[in-house]
């Protein structure tokens, strides 16, 4: 994990207050290592940290059993007092004991046919807010890649409902995180839609290269291959300090150095190739499912020089792309498919 120490003191800070925090930013960026680190430090200090990623959420009875679940992790206890603690708990909602892929037990729970799902979202909500304040506890509840229920049914509905449960509770500091800027602006921006002003934003910027620079030397050193300060410097310029992609090269470059080896630009410039040759099917396979005039604007944008304009008719004559809201149109398309941001 490298640095972010500012970050992680101000959202602590959030959390100690019970402030709701919007974060978000670009796929990869290291958002989920960034607040689980949040999460152990807040934990440390008396916190019940609840963690539930809903990005394979698909309708609203998975949105209630993955929180429901992600809180009946938080428990402590032999499991069959957790089990008997969590029919007390919950009125509605039946819990399971399973076994995962690892062999460990997991919860996992049932709900009434017939029964209004929001009705259980309701309860999971008051459920945990209750349990906090019978414990004299205060809580932080982090919702991973938020913005997927907007794509729910009854998105609308669950947002009214979230946003009454959350003004309600004074214990509990909530984080929605997202990794599709525009949809999480419409939620959490937007004066017509519930979540308006709920809470803080807060977007998650690249690391600074002095801090990508010094932790990848560090690790280079530790495993006794060299990596000096300007060839650091060549690495996380060549990713544009964009955390994974200097991570996927960083390891590269680490694979085929040799022990005790000093590394040089001609080695960086290899490793450099052989990212590029592991990634490539995958972009390969996005670039085919692309339109004619997305990959026009794509190809546009990636040629665009410092202080060009990107509307202007030289780039849109250069680049086949017929006219203006011609290119307008199929930028929209590539931030939805959260290619551009």
């Amino acid at each position: 994990f490298c640095n972010r120490e500012g970050e992680i003191k101000e959202v602590l800070g959030d959390i100690r207050s019970s402030h709701n925090v919007i974060i978000f930013s670009q796929r990869r960026y290291g958002k989920t290592s960034l607040i689980k680190k949040v999460l152990d430090l807040a934990k440390l200090e008396g916190f019940l940290t609840i963690y539930t990623d809903i990005y394979h959420v698909l309708d609203e009875c998975d949105l209630v059993k993955a929180y429901a679940k992600a809180f009946a992790s938080t428990i402590e206890g032999p499991i069959e007092k957790i089990f008997q603690s969590l029919k007390t708990i919950f009125f509605s909602l039946r819990p399971k004991i399973a076994i995962d892929a690892d062999g460990r037990p997991e919860f996992t729970f049932g709900m009434e046919s017939g029964r209004d799902p929001l009705m259980d979202l309701e309860e999971v909500f008051e459920s945990v807010s209750k349990y906090t304040a019978k414990k004299g506890m205060k809580a932080v509840v982090v919702f991973d890649e938020f913005q997927q229920i907007g794509q729910l049914r009854q998105c609308h509905s669950i947002e009214s409902l979230i946003r009454g449960q959350i003004q309600s509770h004074k214990n509990i500091s909530y984080i929605f995180m997202g990794s599709k800027k525009h949809l999480i602006l419409d939620l959490f921006s937007d004066p017509a839609r519930p979540f308006y002003g709920s809470g803080k934003m807060f977007p998650l910027d690249k690391i600074a290269p002095k801090h990508l620079e010094a932790f990848i030397s560090e690790r280079f050193r530790s495993t006794g291959k060299n990596l000096h300060t300007e060839e650091a410097a060549l690495l996380v310029e060549a990713c544009e300090s964009h955390p994974y992609y200097t991570q996927y090269v960083s390891h590269s470059l680490w694979e085929i150095t040799p022990p005790n080896f000093s590394i040089t630009a001609t080695g960086l410039e290899r490793a450099i190739n052989l990212t590029i040759s592991r990634v490539s099917p995958r972009y390969e396979s996005v670039w085919e499912l692309l339109s004619l005039r997305q990959r026009q604007a794509l190809i546009a944008l990636a040629n665009l020089k410092p202080g060009q304009k990107i509307f202007s008719g030289k780039v849109i004559q250069k680049y086949g792309l017929a006219s203006a809201p011609s290119f307008r149109k199929a930028l929209r398309s590539l931030v939805e498919k959260s290619i551009v941001d």
